[in-house]
């Protein structure tokens, strides 16, 4: 997202440069052809005027590229009734499935990540477990849980769960109230 912002940047900084130059020279200002046709004549600036002009090209082209990129979608369409579509955001998925993991027994924490596919959503949970936790157990229900939750609160097939552990311990967020 930044490098896409930085090319932006120095594509309207050429075509701003370039769009100068062009009126100079319509008003009569013949001072960059001279200069122009001196980088010309040898050939170690002629080499130099070359990679800056393929460095041109690899910036427009990566900014052409960026531009015609599928977005990642924010929101993900739950129903379609004779009164128009009802849709919901990730984010609002996000949090649904983490309040979900969190009422399993054993999960102190955890971080969703949902995807939309052609099919419905796939999650991805970081879960912190306790530590006594049968693991495989804890994820099926973690898994089941978040499964029935979305079909039956937002009417969303759900086409997979992977849940990645990423820490056993018995603290839980301290919070300040």
């Amino acid at each position: 997202m930044q490098s896409e912002r930085i090319f932006r940047i120095l594509f309207a900084l050429l075509l701003f440069t370039i769009s100068t130059l062009a009126v100079g020279l319509a008003l009569g200002w013949t001072t960059p052809l001279t200069y122009l046709d001196s980088l010309l004549t040898s050939v170690n600036e002629r080499w130099v005027l070359g990679i800056l002009g393929l460095l041109g090209i690899l910036v427009g082209i990566t900014v052409l590229r960026n531009t015609f990129k599928n977005r990642t979608p924010t929101q993900t369409e739950v129903v379609v009734t004779s009164l128009g579509k009802i849709k919901i955001t990730i984010n609002a998925l996000e949090h649904m499935a983490g309040k979900v993991a969190k009422q399993v027994q054993g999960v102190k924490e955890s971080k969703p990540v949902i995807k939309c596919t052609p099919n419905g959503i796939a999650i991805f949970m970081q879960v912190n477990l306790a530590p006594e936790m049968n693991i495989p157990e804890t994820t099926t229900q973690i898994q089941n849980k978040v499964k029935e939750y979305f079909s039956k609160v937002a009417g969303i097939d759900v086409e997979e769960v992977r849940i990645l552990i990423t820490k056993l311990s018995n603290e839980a967020k301290s919070r300040v109230e």
